[in-house]
């Protein structure tokens, strides 16, 4: 296997295991918020700050992991029409549109990021840029996930030992 396809299998493990533990802060940050509010009745203002920000977290790492594993919605009825060459031809223009357009609002987000590093969420005392951070991360990873789909085939480097990432919901 080559380095690249590892670096993508290593990329969608981090990204799957940053979701889950993102999904399991949300859980925790309600529960926490929930119990202080209704049975001490004390509110503990950061949770629901931690909550929103994990969420952040766990859409855009799932989605750059989903998008490494074609587990996105798409319609593939007329592509599978068409002929190979073709139907190749168009895996190619879409994966070139979604790399050249995700890495231009990646440079955006960068600039973003820089300016609200000097920011800070006031509940939880961190920078702002932590909301902006994950944003950032998918789309060059989604970028790079559809470059190596070109080069080295879309079916390929997004299932091949895909054996310890479940692709549950998977839409084709």
């Amino acid at each position: 296997m080559s380095i690249f396809l590892r670096v993508e299998k290593g990329l969608r493990r981090c990204e799957y295991t940053i979701a889950a533990l993102s999904l399991c802060v949300i859980v925790f940050a309600t529960a926490v918020g929930v119990v202080s509010r209704y049975v001490f009745n004390s509110p503990i203002i950061w949770t629901s700050e931690l909550s929103l920000l994990a969420q952040v977290w766990l859409t855009f790492f799932g989605a750059s992991a989903v998008y490494k594993d074609r587990g996105h919605v798409g319609i593939g009825g007329l592509v599978e029409k068409c002929p190979p060459a073709l139907a190749r031809a168009l895996s190619v223009f879409v994966d070139l549109t979604i790399a050249a357009i995700l890495l231009i609002v990646a440079c955006s987000e960068i600039d973003l990021i820089k300016m609200q590093n000097h920011q800070t969420i006031a509940t939880l005392g961190i920078p702002r840029s932590a909301s902006s951070l994950p944003v950032a991360f998918a789309m060059i990873s989604i970028s790079y996930s559809a470059i190596v789909g070109i080069f080295f085939g879309a079916s390929q480097s997004r299932t091949e030992e895909n054996t310890d990432v479940s692709t549950l919901g998977s839409v084709k």
